[in-house]
């Protein structure tokens, strides 16, 4: 609805969830849905404080914000202007529009519009906060257990096509052991910032155990699964290049199968892709763990 009223290409919603924002990007052509998530620190919370309804070049964003822009197909001549900011159950929000040679900037400034849309957000934001809750792991933001149950019985056993990655952090309990549940909750959560990269409303990303997570993407082809792949391991290899003192190595399996398909089947062939990955990046002496 706001791409095509106020004629842009891209609409972000940024929501502040605790230490993070989640960022979701809605790209009108193809109408698809990517989300990213940055962590939370000075220069990322500016997000909330850019000015209303003036232009907004790249550069005057956090780096990390940048990054999730530049993904999105942004680049350093783009302009962005925020729609609108605000506030609802102690949680900062901001919307902003990639400006485009036709992009209607006076209706911008109808306030009526924009109050509508504020309120529509907040009571939005509201509701989802009681789903959200029930959905979602508290440690990494990603669906939890129960989600994932309820997915694979109602929607992952009709699809036209389906790919069902299996995941595995190695070493936890080693970390957990030696440097204490804090680093190993910060490899946790490494883990689950690559994974969460790449999800969008096609593909979707769940923890299901201590170290465990699994990605499901739908109706897509096996070149566009493919893509997803890589893309998860250059961003985990990003990711690994912050001086954290982290390296996290992450074993995964992935099945693929266009319909029909046995999804129990092609679930136990992920696991057991994925343990044949571990075995290859275990080195000698490492427990299977």
């Amino acid at each position: 609805m706001l791409s095509d009223y106020y004629v842009t290409r891209k609409v972000y919603f940024v929501l502040q969830h605790e230490d993070y924002l989640d960022i979701t990007t809605y790209t009108k052509i193809g109408g698809q849905y990517s989300n990213d998530r940055v962590e939370m620190n000075p220069m990322t919370f500016k997000v909330f404080k850019q000015p209303v309804n003036k232009d907004i070049a790249l550069s005057d964003f956090d780096e990390s914000i940048q990054n999730v822009f530049r993904i999105s197909g942004s680049n350093d001549d783009s302009v962005f202007r925020c729609l609108c900011q605000g506030d609802v159950s102690e949680q900062k929000y901001a919307v902003y529009v990639g400006v485009w040679p036709n992009t209607d900037i006076k209706s911008m400034q109808e306030n009526v519009v924009i109050n509508v849309i504020k309120l529509y957000l907040e009571n939005g934001i509201m509701r989802e906060n009681l789903i959200y809750k029930s959905e979602h792991d508290q440690l990494t933001g990603l669906y939890n257990k129960s989600k994932y149950m309820s997915m694979s019985q109602d929607v992952y056993t009709h699809l036209d096509s389906i790919a069902i990655f299996n995941f595995d952090v190695n070493n936890l309990k080693k970390i957990n052991d030696t440097y204490g549940h804090e680093a190993g909750d910060k490899l946790i959560i490494k883990a689950a910032d690559s994974i969460h990269k790449v999800t969008n409303n096609q593909v979707h990303a769940y923890r299901v155990g201590g170290d465990e997570f699994l990605m499901v993407a739908c109706d897509m082809d096996k070149d566009k699964v493919d893509q997803i792949r890589k893309r998860w391991e250059h961003e985990l290899e990003r990711l690994n290049t912050l001086d954290d003192g982290i390296n996290c190595v992450i074993a995964v399996g992935m099945a693929y199968s266009d319909k029909p398909y046995d999804y129990s089947q092609l679930a136990k062939k992920a696991d057991e892709l994925m343990y044949e990955d571990k075995k290859k990046k275990k080195k000698p002496g490492e427990e299977m763990r």
